[in-house]
């Protein structure tokens, strides 16, 4: 027997889910997660909670959405402009300055994604959902460098390595400024480090 295919969301219900995700992410950035509850997320929305049970499963699917949603749209973001760069020097500049600019731009993103990572209790699961979302950005800027050491514009070094680098530093910088924002600052942090990289990734 031919199984049917899933009904496909009409662009109200599209429109809702992204509502409810959106005030998901605002709620937990202002509450934290623990404090954070689908009634909590419904009144902010103006909803009540049977309308998010329809569009999710529980919380915890709610959360998850709302996860991927904070790595998709940093990612788009940033993939984007670093796109209309043609130079992998300025691929590489452009991709640290716009990842930090989308960060100080949408800090309620930035806040909710360093807490809902506590929200999956399942250790296995959290390294799952994380490595998922951090091997795509990873591997974007691992390509940088192995493109601009092809067309000669970087010297010698572990693309892959540096990669995890300058994602780690990027990462860390924004948990700082979550955890500490009036002693980080990610403009100034920003610039040291695209110089820092550019030192060490000069050809000369």
């Amino acid at each position: 027997m031919a199984t049917r295919a899933p009904k496909k969301k009409s662009l109200i219900e599209e429109l809702r889910r992204k509502q409810i995700v959106d005030t998901a992410i605002r709620t937990i950035a202002t509450r934290g997660f623990a404090n954070t509850t689908l009634n909590n997320i419904a009144e902010a929305a103006g909803v009540s909670t049977g309308v998010i049970t329809y569009h999710f499963r529980n919380k915890n699917d709610l959360i998850e959405q709302s996860i991927k949603k904070l790595f998709e749209a940093p990612n788009e973001y940033v993939i984007g402009r670093v796109e209309r760069q043609s130079a992998q020097s300025d691929r590489l500049r452009t991709y640290i300055e716009a990842t930090i600019r989308f960060n100080m731009e949408n800090r309620d993103h930035c806040v909710a994604l360093i807490y809902s990572f506590s929200s999956i209790t399942s250790q296995a699961h959290r390294q799952q959902v994380i490595a998922k979302h951090h091997t795509k950005i990873r591997r974007f800027l691992e390509k940088i460098l192995r493109d601009g050491q092809a067309a000669g514009e970087f010297g010698k070094f572990d693309a892959a390595v540096l990669a995890q680098i300058v994602f780690g530093a990027i990462e860390g910088l924004l948990t700082q400024w979550v955890l500490d924002p009036a002693t980080t600052d990610l403009a100034r942090a920003s610039k040291q480090l695209i110089d820092m990289v550019e030192r060490h990734i000069s050809p000369s």
